[in-house]
């Protein structure tokens, strides 16, 4: 925490016609020296039970209305990651969203949308049976200029080739007037 968080936590959280999430993590919290942390976390029942008794206690203290785990990204060597985060993820996930099922507390989580950070970590965003509010897929992954609307054709194509290459099964579809092919494609 910084100086300030607490006034800014209390003023933000008053906004009950919002719903106030505190994310946990960002892209700079997965370099080094903090960049372990996440796989540690989850690593053992011990410190997932530690984390959980935390995050209770802040979403009560400061009247949150839930969580979002922005870890980026689970297995990703070069964010920190090892491959036991796949399924560490996973049992992390339905222990937090289980231990806030009866304070109707929600949990979200961030995942990439580039196939580079897919194609090592999409088993870890395998949450059957896990009632996960909302998933924020990092768009900012897919590079290029934002005013580039041709790079959300980009995007889906490795969202597709990730699934693909993880022997998934799964069908990625969204509706066509999602999708935007600029005529020169």
């Amino acid at each position: 925490m910084t100086p300030g968080d607490v006034q800014l936590w209390l003023r933000t959280s008053a906004l009950k016609s919002l719903k106030v999430f505190l994310s946990i993590g960002g892209w700079s919290f997965n370099n080094p020296p903090t960049s372990n942390i996440f796989s540690d976390l989850v690593a053992s029942a011990s410190n997932r039970a530690t984390f959980i008794s935390s995050a209770l206690s802040v979403l009560q203290a400061y009247a949150f209305d839930g969580i979002d785990i922005d870890w980026e990204y689970p297995a990703a060597y070069d964010c920190g990651g090892n491959p036991a985060d796949k399924a560490n993820f996973v049992t992390f996930m339905a222990e937090v969203k289980a231990a806030f099922r009866s304070n109707n507390y929600g949990l979200t989580f961030t995942a990439p949308s580039s196939y580079w950070y897919l194609q090592h970590s999409l088993q870890a965003y395998a949450f059957d049976g896990i009632d996960i509010d909302w998933e924020y897929p990092a768009a900012y992954d897919c590079g290029g200029n934002p005013a580039d609307k041709a790079n959300f054709v980009t995007f889906m194509a490795e969202v597709k080739a990730a699934f693909r290459s993880n022997n998934y099964g799964l069908t990625f579809t969204a509706p066509s007037s999602y999708w935007y092919i600029p005529p020169t494609l």
